[in-house]
């Protein structure tokens, strides 16, 4: 999705049925997104009437980074990805010349940056008013500034080593307690928005077998049609399954988990930063 701005006539986006944050949107003012979902409204020809102006923008590369800088974050990010990038700016912040920094685009997982990573007042959601912007001395594009991260959803980096190796910076960890805990309950994560990373029904009915008369099994699926056909071919009944129908519902999950069964999607991530036993199955 390309870089664009927008000024409206009429909030027309102010129901509803649009996210909470779009209500907030003034008329006659400037804004800056790279939200798909937003562009496609806009472009609507029975929205004509209440637009001002909408158009795409370039993109211009800044290769001096002095003073405060807005980092803006590739469009249509997924929850795994989100946390890699919070996990690599939890590094990058702590640098002077950072300090005062902030990142853009950051969507719905708004949540992820403040609530778990402590970055209050430095993420923007879907969209920055061009007031905002013109209070940054920098617009750096990560996906246009690094070129590991251009093709990130088809050639997969890890965006945390490129970003601290980018920007000369360490990862930064929390201590992990060891748990002493007894293990009751396991967790199956089986669930990718890509379906070659998505476990198979045939392994998820074998790891149930396998478990299932020492600990408690619960699988863990979500309302894509993905998860359906994976829901409808697991044979064995000796399980519980969750559907969280929020990020909030399935953090608290990935929270409570004592050990975890992961393939590679936003769930392994979110275990990652709260120090979740488990294992990662790489399926094909």
């Amino acid at each position: 999705m390309p870089y664009f701005s927008f000024s409206l006539k009429q909030n027309f986006l102010n129901n509803p049925e649009m996210p909470i944050e779009w209500q907030t949107i003034k008329v006659n003012k400037v804004y800056f997104s790279k939200n798909t979902l937003l562009w496609k409204n806009l472009i609507k020809n029975k929205n004509k009437e209440f637009i001002n102006n909408v158009k795409f923008e370039n993109r211009l590369k800044n290769n001096n980074l002095k003073g405060k800088t807005l980092f803006c974050l590739p469009p249509s990010i997924g929850l795994g990805d989100s946390i890699e990038y919070a996990l690599a700016f939890n590094s990058i912040f702590i640098k002077k010349e950072f300090k005062n920094s902030a990142i853009a685009f950051c969507g719905k997982y708004k949540i992820i940056f403040e609530k778990y990573f402590d970055f209050k007042n430095k993420v923007y959601e879907d969209f920055i008013s061009q007031n905002e912007i013109l209070k940054f001395d920098n617009i750096f594009h990560l996906s246009l500034e690094i070129p590991e991260l251009k093709y990130q959803k088809y050639i997969r980096s890890d965006i945390e080593s490129v970003l601290t190796k980018f920007f000369k910076t360490s990862k930064k960890r929390k201590p992990l307690q060891k748990k002493k805990i007894k293990i009751n309950n396991i967790n199956i994560f089986p669930i990718s928005k890509s379906p070659i990373r998505t476990m198979p029904a045939n392994l998820i009915n074998e790891i149930i077998v396998s478990f299932s008369k020492k600990y408690e099994v619960n699988v863990v699926l979500d309302n894509s049609a993905i998860s359906a056909a994976i829901e409808k071919n697991i044979k064995t009944k000796n399980f519980n399954k969750s559907k969280p129908e929020s990020l909030e519902s399935l953090i608290q999950i990935v929270k409570k988990t004592e050990f975890g069964i992961f393939v590679d999607s936003g769930p392994l991530h979110l275990a990652k930063i709260f120090g979740i036993e488990g294992v990662l199955m790489i399926t094909t």
